[in-house]
């Protein structure tokens, strides 16, 4: 259905007022476009901190990995039952056919012996505990409470994981609207310029080129000014996702790339960033030391010394001590036997020794110990591979911070050229031009600080994360 406005007499100016103004208030109110009483969200204030805390609490891999630990456990608490006592209750009633007294002629007369018997029962108590195993139930209950412990190192792999990109993707966020702030406060000035430019060139005192380079360098910050709020939207919907944040909830980033950074590294918004810290060799130190990734490969080798000795154990007979008591109808030990209920108990140790299964056992042995030597040599390459990461990281720390101090004397150079090139404008040797070009190193420049900064913090904290101490 359309409004057709005509210029007919039979519609008047008070009708074609009239519907003018239903558009127009469908227009600025969006009736039929579902958005007719909708208020904008309140920007939710967010540190860095509570970032981490929602994606913590969020994250589905950590769930996994709760879960994970918490069946481990499980398991390790019922491989340590392996050391207790087995314990069997028994119990059995049977209605069996009438069986005679057994008569006996012994001469001048007869004798019975039993009873007429038709009812079986019996309770029993039996007792069996391990005596020697060779150390296979100790092999068995430390293997299981070693992998549980890897399973604990990978839970906090995983959180410092999360955190990581948790905390990237804040400082993405953040280094995104400070990118997006220096593009619009250039484009307000450029928009500036083009409006006077216009009035100039409108007076004969600018040339018509000089008016579009003006123009030209108007759209290309429009342009930059687009490519920047889609740089922000990527960057908060990456934070919305790591957080469980709701995709319509405005987010304003409140921590500042200068404030002190937790693990010893003072405040990085200082002029001396290159100085702070420790020397590299201490790192590397703390991340063979700290990192869990390590730990779990240090277990992994414990596992397979524990796998070993499970495996050797079965060269060994293995010894059990056993007792039971039993009440039942008939007595097993009355004779003659009869109806009545009498108590037995026997004790006694009982062997096993597989001797077929040697030959294999001896194979499984050797198995083992190629397999123990196979996680020994992962854990001296994973360690290595550390090495290498920290010392990576630890340069690109000293290269960021550095790069922090080149940008910012790039800033102030460029805050003096624009000063000068104006102060030239004003006295007749230099043309807007100029002044255009200067403004563009001066956004360029302003630019590569914001990278710079962020940079520095992101480097900081991947340093920290593979020395292990990212919190």
């Amino acid at each position: 259905m359309s409004i057709h406005i005509s210029n007919h007499s039979e519609i008047s100016n008070r009708h074609r007022r009239a519907a003018l103004a239903v558009v127009l208030l469908v227009a600025s109110t969006g009736i039929g476009t579902g958005k007719l009483g909708a208020t904008p969200l309140p920007p939710r204030a967010l540190t860095v901190e509570q970032a981490v805390e929602l994606a913590l609490a969020h994250s589905p891999v950590m769930a996994a990995r709760v879960a994970a630990t918490a069946a481990e456990d499980a398991r390790a608490a019922v491989a340590r039952t392996a050391r207790y006592p087995g314990i069997t209750l028994s119990a059995g009633y049977q209605r069996v056919a009438a069986q005679d007294p057994l008569e006996l002629d012994l001469g001048p007369g007869s004798t019975t012996l039993g009873d007429e018997i038709t009812d079986v029962a019996s309770v029993g108590v039996t007792v069996q505990q391990p005596l020697f195993t060779g150390g296979a139930i100790a092999g068995v209950v430390a293997l299981a409470e070693v992998s549980a412990q890897i399973r604990m190192h990978e839970l906090v792999l995983t959180r410092r994981d999360v955190i990581h990109r948790t905390r990237a993707a804040y400082w993405e966020v953040v280094e995104a609207q400070e990118r997006l702030q220096a593009i619009r406060d250039r484009l307000a000035q450029v928009h500036s310029l083009v409006r006077d430019s216009e009035n100039r060139a409108a007076a004969g005192v600018l040339t018509r080129s000089d008016l579009l380079a003006v123009r030209m360098s108007a759209a290309e910050t429009e342009m930059q000014e687009l490519r920047a709020r889609n740089t922000l939207d990527v960057a908060l919907a990456r934070l919305r996702t790591l957080t469980g944040l709701d995709a319509e909830t405005p987010i304003e980033p409140v921590s500042d790339v200068g404030e002190t950074v937790r693990g010893g590294a003072g405040d990085l918004a200082g002029e001396d960033e290159a100085a702070i810290g420790a020397a590299l060799e201490d790192y590397v130190a703390r991340a063979l030391s700290n990192r869990s990734d390590l730990a779990a490969l240090r277990l992994a080798v414990v596992a397979q010394e524990e796998s070993l000795r499970s495996v050797a154990a079965e060269r060994f007979p293995q010894l059990s001590a056993i007792g039971s008591v039993s009440y039942a109808s008939p007595a097993p030990n009355e004779f003659p036997a009869d109806s009545s209920f009498g108590t037995t108990w026997s004790v006694g140790i009982t062997g096993r020794y597989e001797l077929g299964n040697q030959p294999r056992t001896g194979h499984s042995i050797r198995a083992a110990r190629e397999d123990r030597s196979a996680a020994e040599a992962q854990l001296r390459a994973a360690e290595e591979q550390v090495a290498l990461e920290v010392r990576m990281n630890y340069l690109e720390w000293q290269t960021a911070a550095e790069e922090v101090l080149v940008a910012r004397t790039i800033v102030a150079q460029a805050e003096e050229n624009l000063q000068e090139t104006r102060t030239r404008i004003a006295s007749g040797t230099a043309l807007r031009t100029d002044e255009l070009d200067a403004e563009a190193r001066m956004l360029e420049a302003r630019l590569a600080l914001t990278s710079a900064r962020i940079g520095r913090v992101t480097a900081w904290e991947t340093l920290l994360r593979s020395t292990g101490e990212l919190e």
